[in-house]
């Protein structure tokens, strides 16, 4: 006999923080600071300097997630798996495992 849920996928939870300052949304920085910028730019609303501002802006932000958080986890659960590794490309993401 069969359940009466069997075959149907759960439903995955969703985390929401209620303090935006513990969340990162690369997807809202983009648009942000470079699509908007960028627009206005090409309607002669905004500056050089506003497109300019906002792509460093992005960089920056990005490059601080990147090195801050994402490389400490690979590091962090390679060493807690107790996996290796022979190289690290950070410009590509890669590591090569042992």
């Amino acid at each position: 006999m069969r359940k009466e849920n069997e075959g149907v996928p759960k439903t995955p939870h969703v985390v929401v923080s209620n303090n935006p300052a513990n969340c990162y949304c690369v997807g809202h920085d983009l648009v942000t600071l470079l699509v908007l910028p960028t627009l206005q730019l090409l309607s002669s609303q905004g500056s050089l300097g506003d497109v300019h501002r906002g792509v460093s802006d992005f960089i920056t932000r990005l490059l601080f997630w990147l090195y801050h958080v994402y490389w400490p986890i690979q590091l962090l659960n390679c060493i807690l798996m107790g996996r290796g590794w022979t190289r690290i490309n950070v410009s590509t993401t890669k590591m090569f495992k042992c």
